[in-house]
């Protein structure tokens, strides 16, 4: 199904909101695709037991966002693959939006602490 995606990324160690992309998308159960202004693509998929995010591009990663446990984040980059780790703390799925509440954790601590929110409009 054709949707419009609006994704807005809150960084809560910065305290910033900023719109990562405002564009046209498909959505199919529990799979949402969309590309940025840039051209880099996004695949999200929101699963019972973990949340993937997978972006392509220059710089590519795939973040797993487990309910239960420890997950990954992989870069890949012109310069190697980095693999840091991620805690999902809140994720949630509705018709007109999903988000994710997550941190990617170095030396135990939390490096970086966000909430993305897909705000989603079905197309007529």
């Amino acid at each position: 199904m054709k949707v419009l995606v609006r994704l807005v990324q809150f960084d809560l160690l910065e305290n910033t909101r900023t719109v990562i992309a405002d564009t046209r998308g498909l959505l199919k159960n529990d799979s949402l695709s969309y590309f940025e202004e840039g051209g880099q693509r996004h695949d999200i998929r929101f699963a019972k037991e973990e949340v993937v995010l997978r972006r392509s591009g220059e710089f590519s990663s795939e973040t797993v966002l487990r309910n239960e446990g420890k997950g990954e984040s992989s870069v890949l980059s012109p310069y190697g693959v980095m693999h840091l780790e991620t805690r999902l703390l809140q994720r949630e799925k509705a018709a007109d939006h999903w988000m994710v509440e997550y941190e990617i954790v170095g030396s135990d601590r939390p490096v970086s602490h966000m909430r993305l929110v897909w705000e989603i409009t079905m197309q007529a």
